[in-house]
């Protein structure tokens, strides 16, 4: 619980300028549609550790397509949820992306 209230700190106090960079960087011309389905698989996986049998079984598809949808985010986004650093950084830009989707519909 305390981790996830510091992830919020550091997101809210991020100047949004820079927080807007670092989405498009990572999401560049991507669909929010495209964005939100990689989303879910980025979630299920998360939730079961990397693991990929586990995530399949959470989004009721094979193994061998979560295996594909996670080269595709690797692909469409330059960043390889399996590897921990860029991991680190999807993480942060889906957040992000998020927030600022949520700071933008309350002006």
């Amino acid at each position: 619980a305390c981790e996830a209230l510091d992830s919020a700190r550091a997101v809210t106090s991020m100047p949004t300028e820079r927080a807007r960079r670092l989405s498009d960087r990572v999401f560049g011309t991507l669909s929010d549609q495209r964005i939100a389905a990689f989303a879910k698989v980025l979630d299920a996986y998360t939730l079961h550790n990397g693991s990929i049998t586990h995530a399949a079984r959470e989004l009721f598809i094979h193994k061998n397509t979560m295996q594909n949808r996670l080269n595709t985010i690797a692909t469409a986004t330059g960043y390889n949820p399996r590897r921990l650093t860029d991991y680190r950084t999807l993480a942060l830009a889906f957040t992000l992306h998020d927030y600022l989707a949520f700071i933008e519909a309350d002006r």
